[in-house]
């Protein structure tokens, strides 16, 4: 989780298990979500 200006602006998930389709329990694929108003705003160029 990320927290700026006092909110939470980005965050990793899911971070649960499902049933596979054989049965199986799988953990899911995980992202990283950011908040619209906050992407970019720590970028640095690559050089």
């Amino acid at each position: 989780m990320t927290v700026a200006d006092g909110r939470i602006v980005g965050a990793v998930g899911p971070l649960s298990t499902v049933a596979g389709p054989d049965g199986r329990t799988i953990q899911q694929p995980a992202y990283f979500a950011v908040h619209p108003d906050y992407r970019g705003r720590w970028a640095s160029p690559r050089s």
